[in-house]
């Protein structure tokens, strides 16, 4: 159980399911009853989750994210940065919410607030993307990948997950293969793809499914996926559809396992970090991290 006397909750007030829900569950008086001490931040816009994680988290025993994966992912860098080791409690509150599902970590914010009482901080391996930026659980380029950050907020609030897929339709047509060389913990594979990932996840945009006997989220090493272009729209098509059931064409579907990934591509690439956007690159180093953070998870 986590022992949680004194927390900072930081809450993105534009996440989705915060932004349209009903009257909205008050947290600081929920933790308040349970005996934690509360300081309740909400983020005025891109970058104060990390800035209010990073300044303050040793300060408290724990740092509490309220909001989507891309505030998740904020607050977990800043927590990194800080240098402070503080479990990090997640209340999921936006469209997509893979970190959530994989975790077990319920939708519910009733629920998931009782879970962070309840739980457990468990060690998480976490990905550092070219010395500069950590990922909670997925670094990806390709086809689709965009939606996730080129997707409008106000549009993410009133469809939800309905529209990434609107916007993942819309840009079918536009998907070209990249000539890419991957080296993985030194062995190289060269080809021309659609859609690659890194991951620490049994999701991905809630699309691409793994079995969960082929994740372990602290083994210090993570997966990567890569898929080729099937010659035909329903080849494509059929692909997607059966990654959703956990089914890989082998044809086309390509999977490594390691430590450290480096990617080069004869063009600039653009990356999705935890569906954000993370720039374009030629060259790109992925590293594991083993143990980077401390999630509170439910206890086994």
């Amino acid at each position: 159980m986590a022992e949680i006397k004194k927390a900072r909750i930081i809450t993105n007030p534009r996440s989705g399911r915060i932004k349209i829900g009903p009257k909205l569950f008050d947290l600081e008086a929920f933790f308040s009853e349970n005996g934690v001490d509360t300081t309740l931040f909400n983020t005025g816009g891109q970058g104060d989750a990390l800035r209010y994680a990073r300044e303050l988290a040793g300060r408290y025993d724990a740092v509490i994210c309220r909001g989507g994966d891309g505030t998740l992912n904020e607050v977990m860098n800043g927590v990194v940065q800080s240098g402070e080791r503080r479990p990090i409690g997640y209340i999921p509150a936006g469209t997509s919410n893979d970190f959530a599902s994989t975790m077990g970590i319920p939708h519910s914010c009733r629920a998931a607030a009782q879970l962070i009482l309840s739980g457990s901080p468990e060690p998480h391996d976490i990905g550092l993307f070219n010395s500069g930026r950590y990922f909670n659980y997925t670094a990806c380029f390709g086809a689709f990948t965009s939606a996730s950050y080129a997707t409008p907020q106000r549009q993410k609030n009133f469809f939800g997950y309905g529209a990434y897929l609107t916007e993942g339709i819309r840009s079918i047509s536009a998907i070209k293969p990249v000539k890419i060389k991957i080296t993985c913990d030194g062995e190289p594979l060269e080809g021309d793809f659609i859609f690659g990932s890194v991951t620490n996840a049994l999701t991905v945009g809630n699309l691409i499914k793994y079995d969960p006997s082929g994740v372990d989220f602290n083994d210090g090493v993570f997966e990567m996926m890569l898929a080729k272009k099937p010659p035909t729209f329903s080849g494509l098509a059929r692909l997607v559809i059966d990654a959703t059931r956990k089914k890989f064409d082998p044809e086309y579907i390509f999977f490594l396992k390691g430590k450290e990934f480096i990617i080069e591509s004869e063009t600039p690439t653009a990356w999705s970090l935890d569906g954000e956007f993370g720039g374009e690159t030629e060259s790109t180093v992925i590293s594991c991290i083993k143990s980077g953070i401390s999630i509170i998870k439910p206890k086994i």
